[in-house]
Formats: C-alpha cells, structure tokens, sequence
C-alpha cells in the first residue's frame, strides 16, 4: 500500500500532466474497489 501512496505523491508532482493524473487516480479506484470486493 505504501508503494501507491509513494506513486500517487510522485504523480502529483507533475500535476501539470492531466493524463498521468487521471492514470493515477484510476489506479487508485481500481485498486480501493479490489480491496472493497477482497
């Protein structure tokens, strides 16, 4: 969990990149959405 939370600050650092934002956040929800369900 730790290693998202790192790639999720160090995508926000290039916050001026709306793809790599988005990306990010689908991964996240993607993978909030596979513990919901586990």
């Amino acid at each position: 969990m730790q290693m998202i939370k790192d790639g999720f600050q160090l995508t926000s650092l290039a916050s001026d990149d709306r793809f790599l934002m988005q990306a990010a956040k689908d991964t996240v929800n993607a993978v909030r959405s596979g513990i919901e369900q586990g």
